[in-house]
């Protein structure tokens, strides 16, 4: 009779590599859930959504790291992009919104700025037929898989633009920390480096052959994972408002004598 037939899907195998990222993605679930449940109208919906676009990066590079076929790195790496494309944008929204800057998030600026993730997305999900964002992609597999592509030109034009976002989240911030003062302060350091460590992993993965095959932002997502945990269970980052002080001298009338 003929052998039995097998999905691609499941022809993976576990290399300790993955290991903590499997754990990450496991912890920003349950940051996920955290965030949702303290939701108090400052962006909570957002950061459960921020952490649920790294639990799929995550989860989607483990896969890639155990897989051996080209065929399966690619449909790794495209389920990975349901995460890459979200994590700029939705950073940027959670900083606006923890700055008390709402008022900037209205439906066309919010479209605007998903537009370029949306396009690649659907550029990498049809790559295949294009190249537009990677080409010339291959393997090298022993206990776990390095992936070597050439650069295609919608993936400078993703990589330029997830860059800008992210600076400007963190010049927001930035800000912020430098007007703070005791739990708010201790708030925005978290959310800081939260941000700082994937966005300087970032630079040196584009900018330096140093990683060779192995790509190093879902790790420094990691740190993302733990500073946040921290941030919830430690310095109360969903409970305490830190732009009330500014919302009532703005809306009072009357002069104020510090």
């Amino acid at each position: 009779g003929l052998p039995p037939r097998t999905s691609r899907l499941v022809d993976w195998h576990f290399t300790p590599l993955a290991a903590p990222l499997l754990v990450g993605a496991a912890l920003m679930a349950a940051v996920a859930a955290v965030a949702v449940r303290r939701e108090s109208g400052r962006g909570g919906r957002t950061v459960a959504l921020l952490a649920l676009a790294v639990a799929v990066y995550d989860l989607g590079y483990a896969g890639e790291l155990g897989s051996a076929a080209p065929a399966d790195v690619r449909l790794w790496l495209k389920l990975q992009y349901l995460g890459v494309v979200a994590v700029p944008g939705l950073v940027l929204v959670v900083a606006l919104s923890y700055v008390g800057r709402r008022h900037f998030l209205s439906p066309l600026s919010l479209a605007g700025l998903f537009t370029i993730p949306a396009t690649t997305l659907l550029l990498a999900f049809s790559n295949d037929a294009h190249e537009l964002v990677w080409r010339g992609l291959r393997v090298e597999h022993t206990t776990f898989t390095r992936t070597f592509f050439e650069a295609g030109p919608w993936y400078w034009v993703h990589n330029t633009y997830a860059q800008l976002v992210l600076l400007l989240a963190l010049a927001l911030l930035v800000r912020a920390l430098l007007r703070a003062r005791g739990l708010i302060r201790r708030q925005f350091a978290a959310l800081l480096l939260a941000l700082l460590a994937p966005l300087l992993l970032h630079v040196l993965y584009l900018s330096t052959p140093l990683f060779r095959g192995l790509d190093p932002n879902p790790y420094g997502l990691l740190v993302t994972a733990f500073v946040l945990a921290w941030g919830v269970l430690e310095v109360r980052l969903w409970d305490v408002v830190p732009v009330a002080r500014e919302a009532v001298l703005a809306s009072m009338r009357d002069a104020v004598l510090v």
